[in-house]
């Protein structure tokens, strides 16, 4: 356990995390365009841990008549889907089982567009919305309607989607975005996002979030702590970098670091000097200055200063690696990345690989750490994506 005392979530549920199921689109050609009027919608898409890169001429998600719409080719394709195009009966063929495209497929006497899904032909209820063809000749499809056909789970926040595959036993019927009341429950839904994986909030987006809290922070040191405002370190950069190299959701890591420090203010028993933003080796007792448990670590570069709570870490860079790397310890069996130097002297305590995700560090970084993980994505990382 890293501390003694834990955070539990009062009101959890005191934000909507819109929980649904997604596909769409698809590069196409049909005779018959319908009606194209959308706004690009700025979406970041990450797809059983990959975050999709459009490329310049590709089709990125727009807003179509308040409905998302997506390009279901480059999508399907990363979930391992087949997807061809049969233009002599203007439909699109997917292919998710071995045996789902057959050599003729159905005939299409109707004129429209359809979707066909392993030979049956996806049935569009009203009120779901059809396909539209974008002005550069792509077919683009209302999220709801494959969504419910390729059964795959998303989480959405602010810009971003996270789609994952979902075990046949559990998939479910989904609910739309405008219907979906989010429960307690859904919340669980959460312990699918990894923390390893790359990063999905810019630089600019944690930037911008701190200078949100920037405010509130100062006012709250000043009435509450009747202290003076400790400026932001400058570590978003190195915690994007040295997460990437890990592959460690530098993003996230750095949310659970402004979690850990009370916005870099240190209002608990580790001080600002020690660079240790996550609370290593803080377990509630000073250290006497006689530990010698240095397990490989370069004693040059981690101390164990009498009188202090928690390890001190020689400069910034090596007190985000250290957290960077305790997170790894949690989250992968793996050794270190080569050329990688040990500088968590903690590591080898970690029950190597037992945590992949956030919310399964919930009662083992903090004691009882109830909603820890959920907390960190929820009250930090959330925030972080609305800009």
């Amino acid at each position: 356990m890293e501390r003694g005392g834990g955070v539990i979530i009062k009101g959890l549920i005191t934000r909507k995390v819109v929980l649904f199921l997604f596909f769409c689109g698809l590069i196409l050609f049909t005779e018959i365009p319908l009606a194209y009027s959308s706004e690009e919608q700025p979406l970041n898409i990450v797809i059983n841990n990959e975050v999709i890169v459009f490329g310049p001429e590709e089709q990125k998600p727009v807003i179509i008549d308040q409905r998302t719409y997506v390009p279901l080719r480059i999508i399907s394709e990363s979930l391992g889907y087949k997807v061809d195009w049969d233009g002599k009966n203007n439909q699109v063929l997917i292919k998710k089982s071995l045996e789902g495209i057959v050599n003729e497929p159905p005939v299409n006497d109707t004129n429209q567009l359809r979707i066909v899904i392993d030979n049956e032909v996806l049935q569009i209820p009203e009120g779901y919305g059809k396909p539209i063809l974008s002005p550069q000749g792509r077919t683009l499809i209302p999220l709801r309607v494959t969504a419910e056909a390729l059964d795959c789970e998303v989480y959405w926040a602010p810009e971003v989607v996270i789609i994952s595959s979902r075990p046949e036993e559990e998939k479910v019927a989904i609910s739309n975005k405008d219907e979906f009341q989010s429960t307690e429950k859904d919340f669980a839904n959460l312990s699918q996002i990894t923390i390893m994986g790359p990063s999905i909030a810019t630089r600019e987006q944690l930037q911008a979030f701190l200078d949100r809290e920037e405010p509130r922070i100062r006012k709250l040191m000043e009435d509450k702590y009747s202290r003076a405002f400790i400026p932001f370190p400058d570590l978003i950069d190195l915690y994007l970098k040295i997460g990437s190299e890990y592959n460690i959701r530098g993003d996230i890591a750095f949310c659970q670091a402004v979690k850990e420090t009370g916005y870099f203010q240190f209002t608990g028993l580790v001080q600002p000097h020690q660079n240790n933003y996550c609370g290593l080796w803080a377990t509630g007792e000073p250290l006497t200055g006689n530990e010698n448990f240095y397990n490989g670590v370069d004693p040059t570069k981690v101390f164990f200063l009498p009188g202090y709570h928690g390890l001190t870490f020689a400069t910034p860079e090596i007190g985000v690696e250290a957290h960077i790397q305790h997170l790894y310890a949690y989250a992968t069996t793996a050794p270190l990345p080569p050329g990688k130097e040990l500088v968590d002297p903690r590591f080898k305590y970690v029950p190597r690989g037992v945590a992949p995700t956030w919310t399964s560090l919930n009662g083992k970084w903090a004691v009882p750490g109830i909603g820890y993980g959920e907390s960190i994505l929820i009250d930090y990382w959330l925030k972080v994506m609305e800009n």
